[in-house]
């Protein structure tokens, strides 16, 4: 009799352990919503919110018998007030529960963390001074600081002058004649004239 006491709880407990497992799989496509915190799964990655910081997965997130998930990712922790582009190595793990799924995230470089936050399939992320970014932005490059800008050395080359042709040497001006002088040569012209004409 006592041992048929003892095998009916031990049943149960084994029953309800069972029933807590989940079938493995991938975190479901769509839009999952909390305070200050998303996650928009698509089939090749996700897009995921923490606050005024954000990352993005490559591909599926798979999950265990647990309902427990770890994937690499790429964090932004400093995309509020200006998003400089910089992105850090990071890991990003929660836990699937139903339609409820917790996660957080830790850059691998500085160790920070971030979360965790809890987050409902078919609800919208409520972001209150970050609003959430429904499509990845584009990034300078992954790492913890990003490079400087280096200007671009320019040479530049001389100008060569135009060649200028020799100006042709101005005529002298002829000299001023008086009035009188010039009486006296229209005079001598005209007598020339009468000498030469012919007799008729």
């Amino acid at each position: 009799m006592s041992t048929r006491r003892l095998l009916v709880p031990a049943l149960a407990l084994l029953a309800a352990c069972g029933a807590s497992r989940l079938e493995p799989g991938t975190v479901a496509v769509g839009t999952w919503g909390g305070e200050e915190a998303g996650l928009l799964v698509r089939a090749d990655g996700a897009h995921a919110h923490i606050g005024c910081t954000y990352g993005d997965v490559t591909g599926p997130i798979p999950f265990d018998a647990d309902g427990r998930f770890d994937v690499a990712a790429q964090w932004n922790v400093t995309a509020f007030p200006i998003d400089r582009g910089v992105f850090h190595e990071a890991r990003m793990s929660g836990r699937l529960s139903g339609r409820t799924l917790t996660f957080g995230a830790r850059l691998t470089d500085t160790g920070q963390s971030l979360g965790p936050v809890t987050v409902t399939l078919g609800r919208e992320p409520r972001m209150a001074n970050c609003p959430i970014c429904r499509t990845p932005k584009a990034r300078s490059r992954i790492g913890a600081y990003s490079r400087p800008s280096v200007p671009i050395a320019t040479t530049s080359r001389p100008v060569p002058a135009r060649a200028t042709s020799p100006r042709a040497p101005s005529r002298p001006r002829a000299a001023s004649i008086s009035p009188l002088e010039r009486k006296r040569k229209r005079v001598a012209s005209l007598r020339t004239r009468t000498k030469t004409a012919p007799l008729m």
